[in-house]
């Protein structure tokens, strides 16, 4: 009796033993895996005259949601196209329309207008990576010292009783120390 007496001990030890664990990865993880940055909205504004898009070329980053305004001011409909990314439609001249997207990937995105085609007229838009951001050249890096961390308190170490398991095991019933032992 005194075995299994000891072996449900140890195994009531294991399990609160395990579960602190779980906790503790719980905790930590959170402090090792950076939180998710979320995306600042970019709105740009796109004059369309004479077969040209002004401006030509911009910067974006992966994961902004990208809103243009295309304003046709030429004599001739035009298309703002992004091949499987967005299509505003024929922009009549004296008219302008919005196209909003998100962009999922870093490299190069060429816009185009399908009515003339790319090679008479089109642009690209550069996507960076999230954390690459370039720093405006009118605004100065900010450095900040780090924020002071509150002291955590340590976790207690799990020890197993020290004085045996104070009665408990003796008031459990027959079935509840064998599911322990199966355990």
């Amino acid at each position: 009796m005194r075995f299994l007496l000891a072996v449900a001990r140890t195994k009531l030890t294991f399990r609160a033993l395990g579960a602190s664990v779980v906790g503790l990865l719980v905790v930590v993880a959170g402090l090792i895996i950076p939180a998710t940055v979320a995306a600042a909205p970019v709105n740009q504004a796109i004059t369309v005259r004479n077969f040209n898009y002004s401006p030509a070329s911009f910067t974006t980053h992966v994961g902004d949601q990208v809103t243009l305004n295309i304003t046709n001011a030429g004599p001739a409909p035009h298309t703002f196209t992004i091949t499987g990314v967005t299509d505003s439609g024929q922009i009549a001249p004296g008219t302008s329309k919005q196209v909003t997207f998100t962009v999922s990937q870093a490299g190069t995105l060429t816009f185009f207008c399908t009515i003339h085609g790319a090679s008479v007229m089109s642009g690209q838009i550069s996507v960076q990576p999230a954390s690459a951001a370039p720093v405006s050249p009118n605004t100065a890096p900010q450095t900040q010292p780090p924020a002071p961390q509150p002291i955590q308190p340590a976790v207690p170490a799990m020890r197993p009783p020290q004085t045996g398991d104070a009665g408990l095991l003796a008031r459990l019933p027959a079935a509840h120390i064998a599911e322990l032992l199966d355990w």
